[in-house]
């Protein structure tokens, strides 16, 4: 699936949603916290393979959490 935007409700924790979309890049609208203010949980906004296509579709959420559920690629810069 590509890109895709849910919208449905269905809030996940991050390794639930590591889960759900193996390999892909991840768009979350953060529902939780830790004390140290690390997302827990969330929505899925939107999945993709290509990190710049997703972040393109999901550009107007607020409170967005974007991590590739994997093994890091080698070429992305930190």
């Amino acid at each position: 699936m590509s890109s895709e935007v849910s919208s449905e409700e269905d809030v996940l924790t991050i390794a639930e949603a590591i889960q759900e979309y193996p390999e892909e890049w991840l768009a979350m609208r953060v529902t939780r916290r830790d004390s140290n203010g690390q997302p827990t949980e969330g929505v899925v906004v939107g999945h993709d393979r290509d990190k710049r296509l997703l972040r393109t579709n999901t550009i107007r959420e607020r409170e967005l959490c974007i991590f590739f559920a994997g093994q890091s690629p080698v070429w992305v810069m930190i």
